[in-house]
């Protein structure tokens, strides 16, 4: 069995995008890099999709195909946790008690969750997952390794590698707080305001307050994008120049 790199996540582990559509893909980004270099990779791209969902897909497809196709390495690009919610079961009563315990708890839950999930694969088949901070940073404790066996960050933050040559960064960014229309993909208005409302009702003062402090990330990072066309061509997506730049970073770090 020839071994591989499993590239998964949302549409930032597709390549670089010219425009929305699928067809619109004009570089396979960071595994093509690695179909260059000789690494055989399989691409597990959703656009639109939340952790979770991509989680559930990977998962899936590792356990029914152990036998026949070895995967050395997962390289996950963190999405949006608000996604997960949508596409997660949409707010049933679970869902529903973690929003009931305000902001911090419920992003904190969300993001934690494919952590604990990827650890968990681990555990059962020995594949290291690497996180890239995609759509979304990842979070950055110390000992991030011993609180999640098999899993650790390769980049907490892919926009923050490209404009400031670091892949760390003070005050990452968790959601976009986006809504994606009447596309089943993507969480509806009317989802979204219900969403936010839950939240809100169930925050304190210090909750409302990061919670703010977080839109207003969503914000900067959202100039950002469109704003620096030569790294983000469509205004939302790494071009392939970011993507080259971040396999070299995962190169140099041995994280590959």
């Amino acid at each position: 069995m020839n071994n591989h790199i499993l590239i998964a996540g949302d549409s930032w582990a597709v390549g670089e995008w010219s425009g929305p559509s699928v067809n619109d893909v004009v570089h396979g980004g960071i595994g093509q890099y690695l179909n260059e270099d000789g690494y055989e990779t399989l691409c597990f791209g959703y656009p639109g999709q939340g952790n979770l969902f991509v989680y559930d897909t990977v998962n899936n497809f590792v356990r029914y195909n152990r036998d026949r196709i070895k995967i050395d390495q997962i390289v996950f690009f963190q999405s949006d946790w608000i996604r997960d919610i949508r596409s997660y079961r949409w707010l049933n009563d679970d869902h529903l008690d973690i929003l009931q315990q305000g902001y911090s708890h419920t992003r904190n839950w969300y993001v934690s969750y494919l952590y604990y999930r990827l650890s968990e694969l681990y555990k059962e088949f020995g594949i290291t997952s690497t996180i890239i901070g995609g759509q979304a940073d990842t979070v950055w404790i110390d000992q991030f390794e011993t609180e999640y066996p098999g899993v650790r960050i390769g980049c907490q933050s892919f926009t923050n590698l490209i404009m400031n040559d670091d892949h760390r960064i003070e005050s990452p960014v968790h959601s976009v707080f986006k809504y994606g229309g009447t596309s089943s993909r993507f969480l509806t208005q009317q989802q979204f305001d219900f969403l936010l409302q839950q939240i809100k009702s169930n925050s304190d003062h210090t909750d409302l307050q990061l919670l703010i402090t977080d839109m207003e990330l969503a914000q900067d990072r959202d100039r950002i994008f469109v704003s620096n066309r030569d790294h983000f061509p469509d205004g939302l997506h790494p071009g392939r120049k970011a993507h080259r730049k971040l396999y070299e970073h995962l190169q140099h770090n041995n994280l590959l």
